[in-house]
This record gives structure tokens, sequence and C-alpha cells, in this order.
């Protein structure tokens, strides 16, 4: 399972952007509860591969075993684990204390796509840190910019 922790990174946040706002709909604090403990998961993660790079060296993944010129290439080493480290806890403190201010500045209804794409942007930037390829990186950047614009 740790050999798979890189793209559980970057997939548990992007599925529960996806999850977010349709649990939201049943319960409008649900979603906020989506989005802590998300952002937990994708901080204990972090802190697991700050462990696996320490221990090993860096980690090179690749995604469905297609070799880095043709497929997606996750790297985690010593400069973008820590990176991974601050984001994955900068959203995690986020998620937390956002509840009461999003309570005061957003509406009961758009709360749960707040969340939803709150997540997204913590995707794009664990992507950017993440990837090993320039090309991620701009769509990565594009999923960012996007989502941080509709914050």
């Amino acid at each position: 399972m740790i050999k798979h922790l890189p793209a559980l990174l970057i997939v548990i946040p992007l599925l529960a952007a996806i999850i977010t706002p349709i649990v939201g709909r049943i319960n409008r604090v649900l979603s906020w509860y989506a989005a802590t403990i998300t952002t937990f998961i994708c901080f204990a993660i972090s802190l697991s591969l700050l462990q696996t790079v320490l221990d090993q060296g860096s980690i090179s993944y690749w995604m469905g075993g297609w070799e880095p010129p043709w497929g997606i290439e996750y790297v985690i080493d010593y400069l973008n684990i820590f990176v991974l480290l601050i984001v994955s806890f900068m959203a995690f403190v986020g998620a937390i204390f956002s509840k009461n201010n999003i309570n005061i500045e957003i509406d009961e209804d758009r709360k749960p796509i707040f969340y939803g794409v709150y997540l997204l942007f913590v995707t794009g930037l664990m992507g950017m840190a993440a990837t090993g390829d320039i090309f991620n990186i701009y769509v990565f950047l594009e999923i960012t910019s996007i989502s941080g614009y509709a914050l």
C-alpha cells in the first residue's frame, strides 16, 4: 500500500472534491467534515511519505506502469515532500478554521460547493508539488487557477 501513496495523495482529494457537494446536499455540516477529514488524510499520507523518503530516498511512481516519457510520473524527493507537508498541513488547518468564517460569509446552499472547490484547489497544489513532468505541472496549474478563481 505504501508504494501507491504518491497516487493516493492526488486521487483522494480529487474524489472527495466530487463527493463533497453530493454529500453536502444531504446535510450541510457533512461537507465541512468531509473536507476536514480529507485534508487530514492528505497530511497523514504526507507524513508517511516523509518517513519513507527519509528512510529509503526519493520515490518515483509511474501511473499505470507506463515509463516516464509516455506516462505520468510522480516524484517525491527531499524538497517536494516538505512542500507537500506544508500544503497539506495548511489545507488541514484552513479547513478546520474556515467553518466560522464560511458560516458568516457564504449562503447555506453554497457551502458544499465551496468545500468541493476547496478540495479541488488542494488537489491542484498537491499535484503541482508531486508531479515529475512539465505537462502535468501545467494541468495541475490550470486546476489550481480555475478553482482558485472560483473560491
